[in-house]
Formats: C-alpha cells, sequence, structure tokens
C-alpha cells in the first residue's frame, strides 16, 4: 500500500521526537502499534467473514440447481434382506386391492349376496 522506506521512518522518528520529546514518543509509539495492529486484525476478521458468507451462498447456490436438475435417489439402507424394500415407503409401486372372485349361483356355492339366517 504505502511504500516507507528507511529515511522516510527516521524523519518521521526524528519530528516525533521533536513534537512529543523523549518521554512521551515511546507511550505514542506503543499506542500507535496497538491501534494498527487492532485494524489489522479487524480487516482480516472482515475479510474472512465475507468469504465465509460468498462461499456459503455459493453451496447454497449450487444445491440449488443441482436438486432443480437431476432428483436425488432415494436414500439406501445400511443392510438388505429378501423383501426388506417393499417395507420402505415409495419404494414400490403400490399393489392394488384384492377382490375376492363372486361365487355363481350355478356352482352350489351361497354368493356373497345372500345374508345368512
Amino acid at each position: 500500500m504505502f511504500e516507507v522506506g528507511f529515511w522516510e521512518l527516521a524523519l518521521i522518528a526524528v519530528l516525533g521526537l521533536v513534537v512529543l520529546g523523549p518521554e512521551k514518543l515511546p507511550k505514542v509509539a506503543a499506542q500507535i502499534g496497538r491501534y494498527a495492529g487492532q485494524a489489522r486484525r479487524m480487516a482480516r476478521t472482515l475479510t474472512a467473514q465475507i468469504r465465509d458468507e460468498l462461499e456459503a451462498e455459493e453451496r447454497r447456490i449450487t444445491a440449488r440447481d443441482s436438486s432443480r436438475a437431476t432428483p436425488s435417489p432415494p436414500p439406501q439402507p445400511a443392510y438388505s434382506r429378501p423383501g426388506a424394500e417393499d417395507l420402505i415407503p415409495g419404494s414400490s409401486p403400490p399393489v392394488p386391492p384384492v377382490t375376492p372372485p363372486m361365487a355363481t349361483a350355478d356352482d352350489g356355492a351361497e354368493t356373497a349376496h345372500r345374508p345368512q339366517p
């Protein structure tokens, strides 16, 4: 950012010594160092927070786009046994209800419509 060489720093130190005096200069220099450190930490923290938010937003966009493009497969069970997939909801097509066949009068059996006495 700023290119400060040796002679510029020496000039600033001499000016600070003349203006502040030898008693106050070390205290002021230490305070300026603390402020500079705090400013650098705040800048790093802000940069990291912005980067994290941008990455999170990119992940959300990617997940949303991928969920629209391809449907996710159903979760696979941890183990499999014969017939276990029938117990998972939505894993197999629904089975139509079974209706018992109606008995006819000519085979000698009673029909399902007659009430029992």
